[in-house]
């Protein structure tokens, strides 16, 4: 039965640690893409 009760809680420290991994990565690659087509645009343009 403590097992069940504390199970919850892990879960959710376990979701706010995959979220924020998800983020992290979801952002780093946003950058990237944007750092690409910024250095495409620049290429293009010179």
């Amino acid at each position: 039965m403590k097992f069940a009760s504390d199970s919850p809680k892990l879960s959710t420290v376990e979701f706010a640690f995959f979220k924020r991994e998800v983020l992290r990565e979801f952002l780093h690659f946003r950058i990237l893409g944007r750092t690409l087509k910024f250095a495409a645009h620049n290429r293009s343009s010179v």
